[in-house]
């Protein structure tokens, strides 16, 4: 019991007569998972390298044919990988008109969010469009908020709310004291496109997040450069720029079907990917990262230059972001207690849609509520239900069988709302799974009599 004891972090009392739910936190900590750090890590490192590709492709390449050629290079190389590995999803795709049409409004969103994009790389700079991925902070996190409980817990704490507000005014110091040798109509042509890209952006992300709960980041990625590549084709070669093309070095080309499958791999994939692990807020708060790599590099190959004003105000947006992300730091420092709820009846889930209810009583909202758990699995024969659950509690991983539901994912607590009379086996599988905790519905006496099997 001791080490038992040592590992929880949530306890989950039931009353006999009432099913009342209390979750009492323990003090203990554990390391930040490391996978986590490694991927914002990886990405600040690598998009620092691709601002500067993508403004040296602007600078030779007319804009639609551009971002065809890029996005129809990352998307034919992910589709060759999704065809051998991820088929399944694929399938998922083509029976839900509603996925459909929802990768088809991303992909829509990214073509005019990339298209302003480059318009705005091509008349500033490359580290100009870093710094317009701070500016799309606030509005990002705020369109989150709005839509996502679990992006409003990060964001309503004081030192997120402060240390975003510093990176935002560094952000805009950095951006009025920019020198460029272009004309000044020029640069603000270049700053009304970045604007309004990640305006777009921000609108694009949520979307992203919501077809994340069904979909591997990969497959989206697929999806949306293939039909961006092909919406951007199409409109190059209606306007005859495409011709263009014809004028343009081999070699030249070659180094944009490239540059345009790096470009995938790390704006697309790899921020899509961090959008489905780590959320909205996150993403937007490693943004902010991004222009100290962006900066030295685009000094070292496209000779660039940083003002002293600059530096200060880089200085003011990395000491906001360090602020801002205090919260998240503390949070995670914590181990995230991944959840499984089988069955989905009143307690598990549907008691708190009642409007005269003033506290938490369902399982679900309780497990969600706290800063260090996580339902991940929910498990119920009827499909529909189950559905509609994952979908207002955005929930990753739905079964309608709880065998298939442990045999793929390893959990720490499982709570079982399903009749008294199913507690017995259901127990005892998760027991033999490895799960450490399990909470009943209620305390049944079947398993006091049987309760030699797990002595």
């Amino acid at each position: 019991m001791p080490s038992l004891v040592k590992d929880v972090i949530n306890i989950i009392v039931f009353n006999y007569n009432e099913a009342k739910l209390q979750i009492i936190k323990e003090s203990g900590v554990q390391p930040m998972e490391r996978n986590d750090y490694l991927t914002r890590i990886f990405y600040i490192v690598l998009m620092g390298f691709g601002f500067p590709i993508m403004r040296y492709m602007s600078i030779h390449f007319d804009t639609l044919n551009n971002n065809a050629i890029r996005f129809l290079s990352g998307g034919i190389f992910f589709c060759i990988i999704c065809l051998f590995k991820f088929r399944e999803e694929i399938k998922t795709i083509l029976k839900d008109y509603k996925i459909v049409l929802s990768l088809f409004l991303l992909a829509i969103f990214m073509t005019a969010n990339m298209f302003l994009f480059i318009n705005g790389l091509k008349y500033t700079s490359a580290i100009s469009g870093s710094i317009f991925g701070i500016l799309a902070m606030p509005l990002g996190i705020i369109f989150a908020s709005v839509f996502y409980s679990d992006e409003r817990k990060i964001v309503t704490n004081k030192r997120f709310i402060h240390g975003a507000i510093i990176a935002f005014l560094g952000s805009l110091f950095f951006v009025l004291n920019s020198h460029h040798s272009n004309g000044n109509e020029i640069i603000h042509i270049g700053y009304i496109y970045l604007t309004c890209a990640i305006i777009i952006q921000s609108i694009q992300n949520l979307i992203v997040k919501k077809l994340a709960l069904n979909l591997p980041a990969i497959v989206i990625s697929a999806s949306t450069a293939t039909l961006s590549g092909i919406i951007f084709l199409t409109i190059a070669i209606y306007t005859n720029t495409f011709n263009n093309l014809r004028e343009v070095p081999f070699t030249l080309i070659t180094g944009l079907i490239f540059a345009g499958i790096y470009g995938m791999l790390t704006g697309m994939l790899m921020a899509f990917y961090i959008l489905k692990k780590q959320g909205v807020a996150i993403f937007n708060m490693t943004q902010l990262l991004i222009p100290i790599s962006t900066g030295i590099i685009g000094y070292i190959t496209l000779g660039e230059t940083i003002s002293i004003m600059q530096m200060i105000s880089g200085v003011i947006v990395i000491f906001g972001c360090i602020l801002a992300s205090k919260r998240e730091h503390t949070m995670r420092t914590k181990k995230m207690y991944s959840i499984g709820v089988i069955g989905l009846g009143q307690i598990a889930y549907s008691i708190d849609n009642d409007p005269n209810r003033t506290i938490i009583w369902s399982h679900i909202k309780a497990y969600n509520n706290t800063d260090n758990s996580k339902v991940t699995c929910i498990c119920d024969t009827n499909q529909d239900l189950v559905n509609q659950v994952k979908n207002e509690c955005n929930i990753e991983n739905a079964y309608i069988d709880y065998d298939s539901m442990l045999l793929n994912h390893k959990l720490d607590i499982i709570s079982i709302c399903t009749p008294i009379s199913t507690h017995v086996d259901i127990i005892k599988k998760c027991v033999d799974a490895g799960v450490k905790k399990n909470f009943l519905r209620k305390i049944s006496i079947i398993l006091i009599k049987r309760s030699s099997i797990y002595c």
